[in-house]
């Protein structure tokens, strides 16, 4: 689905495809019988995408709410591709039997209070800052964990760039106000994940 067609779709829509991507990410991870190190970023992201939902339906403006929405599609997109990729397949066969210790334990954050915040402010400064931060934890983020495979992190970067390029397209400020801060979201949460040792455990194994 491009820009155009999230901005187009209602809500009710953007749920639905939400948990259509989820059910078959869950079947995915069910089907290569993928242990807790292996599922603990696909589920991490849908968590998050779960999180705008439920912040979304707590919205009294419907355009503020519909920015929340497509955050958590694109979430569910973002995480159904991940399992769907070649290069998930090949780590998972890798992590199947790896002695990784206790699986993280981690769980996604937002703030509905700064969201609420953020939609009052100006879009083209709250796209502003986002992209600033994007591009700043695009840049920092490998430098900072020169250890750890940066694949899956960067797929879900480009996730939070997706938000922003739709945020952009869109003409109506609040709607563009919290798709920008849902990606914000989307970065603190990438980070969270090097932070609480969930991708470091991912290539432990991997490195030998």
């Amino acid at each position: 689905m491009n820009k155009q067609n999230f901005l187009e779709s209602e809500l009710p829509q953007l749920q639905e495809l939400f948990y259509e991507k989820k059910k078959s990410t869950e079947e995915s991870l069910e089907r290569d019988k993928a242990g807790p190190h292996a599922r603990v970023i696909p589920e991490f992201f849908l968590e998050l995408g779960r999180e705008f939902l439920q912040a979304g339906r707590g919205m009294d403006d419907r355009d503020s709410a519909k920015g929340l929405f497509i955050s958590a599609a694109l979430l569910g997109e973002f995480a159904y591709e991940t399992v769907d990729k070649h290069s998930y397949q090949v780590l998972l066969e890798q992590l199947n039997g790896a002695s990784l210790g206790a699986e993280p334990d981690i769980d996604p954050f937002i703030n509905l209070k700064s969201i609420e915040k953020a939609i009052r402010e100006d879009p083209r400064k709250e796209i502003e800052d986002s992209e600033a931060y994007w591009k700043e934890k695009r840049q920092d983020l490998p430098s900072n964990y020169p250890n750890c495979d940066h694949g899956l992190p960067i797929h879900f970067l480009e996730c939070a760039k997706l938000m922003l390029e739709t945020a952009e397209a869109s003409n109506n400020s609040a709607l563009a106000n919290s798709l920008a801060i849902s990606a914000k979201y989307t970065v603190m949460n990438i980070e969270r994940t090097y932070e609480k040792d969930a991708m470091l455990k991912y290539y432990e194994y991997l490195r030998g």
